[in-house]
């Protein structure tokens, strides 16, 4: 099977959609529950991850190295912390990330 063509730059922007979607609706659970110790990590990670995203849509280098080292932090800090379960996520995000149609997509830097 060939993995070429499987259009990665899509399935990134897709994928950092949804995370953007589900840490609004924990900053809104935060909300509700008027807690705003609960409401800024999430905030935080949906200004952080949304302009990183709108960042690799306009195909900048940066947002692409950005966007690999929050990953590979983030599955980090999950993996001594929280449930394993849940790297699997940010191991298929890294893996469509370093495919080498996400790689090709941004432009080379100055």
């Amino acid at each position: 099977m060939r993995l070429r063509h499987l259009q990665s730059t899509r399935w990134v922007v897709r994928l950092l959609t949804v995370q953007v979607a589900l840490l609004c609706v924990r900053v809104l659970a935060g909300l509700l529950v008027l807690d705003p110790v609960s409401v800024l990590p999430p905030l935080l990670q949906v200004l952080l991850v949304g302009w990183l995203r709108h960042a690799f849509v306009r195909q900048h280098r940066w947002a692409w190295a950005g966007l690999v080292a929050l990953t590979v932090l983030d599955a980090g800090l999950l993996l001594v912390s929280g449930p394993v379960w849940a790297v699997a996520g940010h191991a298929v995000l890294l893996g469509l990330l370093l495919h080498p149609d996400a790689r090709e997509w941004v432009r080379p830097g100055p």
